[in-house]
């Protein structure tokens, strides 16, 4: 394993399980040469607890984070969970992916019909590649933003609100454990979720600011509005 560290969960679970069954036995066997005459039953339970904190200190040590990939019909189930259990009316869902590069909006393209197939509206039904003004890594979900911007105030941002298509947006993505981040934009028309595919994070499971803003807020109404930053 520390070769050649596993790519995949499913190996990982495998490699940590055939470790724990290999060093099991000789870990008794040392137990019982040190201990010789005075081994109690209680010993080898000990033993055998401390190989399997070492096995999941290790397991969380190489555990692979989730990787983009074609969603299995399970996972499309909890992406669409939220969004069919939202009733009208519901936002328009504008998909878009960094131009240039093929694989993030081939990944983006899967997501046009899951949203079409939870009765959402996708703007033009595909994908529209654009160009960044900041590059940005992960997924990001836009608004409209509202305000001015101060170029001499680096802190200056525009101002969007929560709304109930947004808030179970992001539900989709966190039930397939991505957690997306949220951002303004002036150019986007109001009643507009524009779902954004930008390069894949290392982790995409890694809370963002969003995530931060959501645990603050889990006690305030939909429509509360709050600074965030512009594109």
């Amino acid at each position: 394993m520390v070769l050649s560290p596993p790519k995949t969960r499913t190996d990982t679970v495998l490699w940590l399980a055939l470790m724990f069954v290999v060093l099991a036995y000789p870990l008794l066997h040392v137990v019982k040469a040190v201990f010789k005459s005075k081994i109690v039953k209680t010993q080898p339970f000990l033993a055998m607890t401390a190989l399997g904190g070492l096995t999941i200190g290790i397991g969380y040590h190489v555990w692979p984070p989730i990787r983009r990939h074609p969603p299995t019909t399970k996972e499309r189930y909890k992406f669409e969970q939220p969004l069919t259990a939202q009733k009208e009316p519901r936002e328009q869902i504008q998909i878009t992916c960094d131009a240039g590069d093929e694989s993030t909006c081939v990944y983006a393209a899967q997501f046009v019909n899951i949203f079409r197939e939870a009765g959402w509206t996708v703007a033009n039904n595909q994908v529209e590649p654009v160009r960044m003004n900041n590059p940005m890594s992960g997924i990001m979900l836009f608004k409209r933003g509202v305000g001015k911007l101060d170029p001499n105030n680096w802190q200056s941002g525009l101002w969007s609100g929560f709304t109930e298509s947004l808030l179970n947006v992001r539900r989709a993505f966190v039930n397939i454990v991505i957690e997306p981040e949220r951002a303004a934009n002036p150019q986007i028309s109001e009643g507009v979720v524009s779902v954004h595919f930008a390069m894949e994070r290392e982790d995409e499971s890694a809370p963002t600011n969003f995530t931060n803003e959501m645990k603050q807020l889990l006690d305030c109404h939909l429509g509360t509005t709050v600074g965030v930053p512009s594109i």
